[in-house]
């Protein structure tokens, strides 16, 4: 019985520990936060919105590409030019009896553009 409690004890102290370590470091945080300037402020804005035309300009590139589009190849030789410049491709084996191919064939059919 007094083992549990000088473990109990134990992981209440690091509980305790960790706890103050990270209400210290967020005490950092909202001291920094606290310091901006409007300069500050208006970098991280223009940042952001940097940020924001890449993720954009990528998304649009990406949906020239056909990403998010299902294309049904039927003939090796058509295959690898269609899968070579896409970064990510699902391409499941219709021959295969996999349950995965059958969970995967109506949803296909059901979201096509």
């Amino acid at each position: 019985m007094a083992a549990n409690q000088a473990v109990h004890a134990l992981i209440q102290e690091k509980v305790l520990a960790v706890a103050q370590a990270v209400e210290d470091s967020l005490d950092d945080e909202l001291h920094r936060l606290d310091k901006l300037t409007e300069d500050d402020l208006d970098g991280l804005r223009r940042k952001r919105i940097e940020q924001m035309r890449l993720a954009a300009k990528r998304k649009q590139q990406w949906l020239e590409r056909g990403h998010g589009s299902y294309i049904d190849v039927t003939d090796e030789k058509v295959c690898v030019p269609v899968v070579v410049p896409r970064a990510h491709t699902l391409a499941p084996d219709q021959g295969a009896d996999v349950p995965r191919v059958r969970l995967f064939s109506p949803r296909r059919s059901s979201s096509r553009r």
